[in-house]
C-alpha cells in the first residue's frame, strides 16, 4: 500500500510541479513527510523544516495530532504545514494533492515514512493483516 502511495502521488504530483512551475507560491521547496506527527517522521520533519530555504508538510491520518506535532516544531523555529493523508482510505490521496497545489503549487520531495501498523487498534479493522 505504501509503494502504490509513493508511485500515485508522484504521478499526481508531478503534474502538479510541471503546470505550477511559473506560478509556485513559495519560493521554498515543499517537502511532505508521512506519518510525521510521532517518532522518526516527526523527527524527519523536525530537520528539514529547520532548513532555511524549506517548508515541511506533515502528512498524517489524525489532522488533530498533526497540528499538535505541528505547533511544537513551529514553536522550535520551523516552517511547517500539515495536511490529512491515511494511507487506509485512498480517498485522501486525492484531498492531499489538493492541499499541497493549493497552498504551493508544487511538491518537492516525500518522505514515505507512514506504515500500517497492524496491532494498531484504529486500524486493524480496516486493513486485512493476512499476506498475499
Amino acid at each position: 500500500m505504501l509503494c502504490g502511495l509513493a508511485s500515485w502521488l508522484w504521478r499526481m504530483l508531478g503534474a502538479i510541479v510541471v503546470l505550477a512551475t511559473a506560478s509556485a507560491l513559495t519560493p521554498k521547496r515543499v517537502v511532505l513527510v508521512s506519518g510525521a506527527n510521532k517518532g522518526i517522521g516527526k523527527e524527519i520533519a523536525r530537520s528539514i523544516g529547520m532548513l532555511p530555504d524549506h517548508t515541511v508538510v506533515l502528512g498524517c491520518r489524525d489532522v488533530e495530532l498533526g497540528e499538535a506535532a505541528a505547533a511544537e516544531l513551529r514553536a522550535g523555529g520551523c516552517d511547517v504545514h500539515t495536511t490529512r493523508v491515511d494511507l487506509t482510505d485512498p480517498s485522501s490521496f486525492d484531498e492531499t494533492v489538493d492541499d499541497l497545489e493549493r497552498a504551493f503549487g508544487r511538491l518537492d520531495a516525500l518522505v514515505n515514512n507512514a506504515a500500517i501498523c497492524f496491532n494498531d487498534p484504529t486500524v486493524i479493522r480496516s486493513v486485512s493483516n493476512s499476506a498475499p
